[in-house]
């Protein structure tokens, strides 16, 4: 039986955006026609659970981070201004 393939849409972080233009760059540079398709595939054909762990692991944590901020604000327990500046924190944290 022949595997259907299937097609996935999905909004990309600007952080996530740029790395996917630099991969079709290098493909580009290689003589390999630059298509998102290719560099996803690769990916994760490619991709190890202990290297997901590994990527995803501050992912995971600034979410956790956001979610509990966003609770406190939505429980009264801090304002809106003190949600935006923690969230600003929050992001730079993770990108660190």
């Amino acid at each position: 039986m022949a595997e259907k393939s299937k097609v996935v849409q999905f909004r990309a972080t600007p952080k996530a955006q740029t790395k996917i233009n630099e991969l079709k760059a290098r493909l580009k540079s290689k003589g390999v026609k630059p298509s998102i398709e290719v560099v996803l595939n690769a990916i994760l054909e490619n991709i190890t659970l202990a290297d997901f762990d590994k990527c995803t692991k501050q992912i995971i944590a600034g979410n956790s981070v956001k979610t509990q901020l966003i609770e406190m604000f939505n429980a009264g327990k801090i304002t809106e201004e003190m949600l935006e500046l923690l969230m600003k924190n929050a992001e730079k944290s993770t990108d660190n």
